[in-house]
């Protein structure tokens, strides 16, 4: 599948549910977790879970032990992985069918990301068959492709998702719990230092590309100066060459004159030819 389409935009999805859920928090349990189950099943809704969870907690929190199990499938959805929900399932609600797709396309932004984490191309089929706990990983793969969460190709040669990031992200990012916060922070900080210092790199190397070219430039126009100089002078030598040529040949002539008159004896107005000399 070709990637030549944008990630989608989370916000504009999110929006109508967080009102929802911030008109719902005072009301009664069945309506909150239908709030919930909504959020959970939306095929276009892959993070915010945590805002969700934000707002409804002071009233889930009241109704223990579903209300306990709804804020830890929240939990789920925000930060974990397929894997998580089969090895303590007790700890969370039933999912559907459609809810259990959802987890596995989140597991899949979850093994990309790692997979980005480590500057890595590509993804096998392997890796998300052990993540996804199936055999068939494909459905789940182009299911992301055509939410617009990830962005890449898959390949049935090398059993592989290929990652692009040709026209923006490689994949939306998931929530990040609060234990991650000072990590991320901290590597934010890291990376602006990286741009500055290498903002300053360019710089100085746009100064040197600026000198360089100034410099070029001069040369070429004193090369154009020398080669007009050149060029004027070698047409007035050749002017010079063919008016002495000039001369030379009128002088020859005048010579030649000479020596005709001397050798006919003075007996100008006479010629000869092949019949006689005649008077001229």
């Amino acid at each position: 599948m070709e990637d030549s389409f944008q990630l989608m935009d989370p916000d504009a999805v999110l929006q109508p549910l967080l009102q929802a859920a911030q008109e719902s928090k005072d009301a009664s349990i069945s309506t909150v977790r239908s709030i919930v189950m909504k959020t959970l099943s939306d095929p276009d809704v892959f993070c915010g879970y945590d805002q969700i969870k934000a707002i409804l907690q002071p009233a889930l929190s009241q109704v223990a032990p579903e209300g306990e199990k709804l804020l830890q499938t929240l939990d789920l959805f925000s930060y974990g992985t397929y894997e998580d929900y089969t090895r303590e399932n007790d700890k969370y609600l039933s999912l559907t069918d459609t809810q259990v797709l959802k987890l596995r396309q989140l597991t899949v932004l979850t093994t990309v990301q790692e997979a980005c984490r480590l500057q890595k191309a590509s993804v096998t089929y392997q890796e998300f068959q052990q993540a996804l706990q199936m055999d068939r990983v494909e459905d789940v793969l182009v299911s992301c492709l055509y939410a617009r969460v990830i962005a890449g190709q898959l390949c049935q040669k090398s059993a592989s998702l290929l990652l692009s990031s040709r026209y923006g992200p490689t994949m939306r990012p998931r929530d990040v719990p609060l234990s991650q916060v000072p990590d991320m922070l901290q590597t934010l900080q890291k990376l602006q230092e990286r741009l500055e210092t290498s903002s300053i790199a360019l710089t100085e190397s746009q100064n040197v590309v600026q000198k360089d070219l100034q410099v070029h430039h001069q040369f070429l126009k004193q090369a154009g100066e020398r080669k007009k100089k050149v060029a004027e002078g070698i047409s007035g030598q050749v002017r010079g060459s063919y008016d002495d040529d000039i001369m030379a040949d009128v002088g020859a002539g005048r010579s030649q004159a000479r020596r005709q008159k001397r050798s006919r004896g003075g007996l100008s107005g006479m010629t000869d030819t092949a019949f006689g000399r005649f008077q001229v």
